[in-house]
């Protein structure tokens, strides 16, 4: 089985200012299809007799498949050209899954390398939320780095498929001085402020000495929310997340069960399989919407 999802290209564009929890080297890679993308949520059928009667008693017998894919971003936005769908989507979904008495399980398919910090506690909150009313199962099918390794960790189990990569634990954020180019372009620009500190990070000129220090004082807070959300939601102490997750980097499948970072590795086939799955009932593509059969 596969997890459908619709992409509609994105115009190229630089990246903007913030502070990100993103794999830089990936980004390329979804970069031309992860800026607009339209939800498919799938409503799995159970299978084998125990499920069947489970129906038809009213029990939850339908696993709900939601995606996290692409560069993540905080919110959905939607206008003539395009849509994008963002992490209060996905916080929407996972809160209606947890609540439709027909779902047993939830299944979060992960394929990103992160994004915003903007909206990714919140988001892992919500899965820490989901999985406290049932079992909410994360799989890296191929990609769960940074933020979306966040989210990921959340979880009540966290598996990987064989070819998958996770980690990417850390923070970065960027200035661009862009003022020798313009001046190239024979272009000066005049900024008129108020407020001591509200243009030094504009990319007119040079980082200043004490703006470096502010943004790296931003980037140290969100890593340590980082570092505290995975030790909690992977069950260990933050000096193992810290110096033994990959410190930055991502690792393979096998690697990350080795080191504790996700609980085995298998197939998004293996995994529905595992969970009883039988044929996908309904599969509906509508923005942020659960598909129910």
């Amino acid at each position: 089985m596969t997890i459908q999802h619709r992409t509609e290209r994105a115009s190229s564009r630089p990246m903007p200012a913030g502070i990100y929890a993103l794999d830089l080297a990936r980004l390329a890679l979804f970069a031309s299809t992860s800026a607009s993308q339209v939800a498919v949520i799938r409503m799995v059928a159970a299978n084998g007799p125990e499920a069947r009667a489970g129906a038809a008693g009213g029990k939850p017998s339908q696993i709900a498949v939601i995606p996290l894919h692409g560069v993540l971003t905080s919110r959905s936005s939607d206008s003539w050209y395009s849509s994008s769908r963002g992490m209060d989507s996905v916080r929407a979904e996972l809160a209606q899954a947890a609540a439709d008495p027909s779902v047993s399980t939830i299944v979060l398919s992960i394929d990103s390398p992160g994004g915003s910090v903007s909206g990714t506690p919140e988001t892992a909150q919500a899965v820490r939320d989901a999985a406290a009313q049932k079992g909410v199962i994360a799989i890296a099918d191929t990609l769960a780095a940074s933020a979306a390794y966040w989210i990921g960790s959340q979880a009540s189990r966290f598996v990987v498929a064989p070819s998958a990569d996770v980690g990417s634990i850390g923070v970065v954020a960027m200035h661009q001085d862009v003022s020798e180019m313009y001046r190239s372009f024979g272009v000066n620009v005049s900024v008129v402020s108020a407020g001591k500190y509200k243009t030094e990070l504009y990319p007119f000129g040079p980082l200043s000495d004490e703006g470096r220090a502010a943004l790296q004082s931003s980037v140290d807070d969100s890593y340590a929310g980082f570092i505290k959300a995975v030790a909690e939601g992977r069950k260990t102490t933050q000096a193992i997340v810290r110096g033994g997750f990959g410190e930055g980097r991502t690792v393979s499948a096998s690697s990350a069960v080795a080191l504790g970072m996700a609980d085995a590795v298998m197939t998004m086939e293996d995994l529905l399989g595992s969970l009883g799955a039988g044929r996908t009932v309904r599969a509906v593509k509508r923005r942020s919407a659960l598909a129910f059969a």
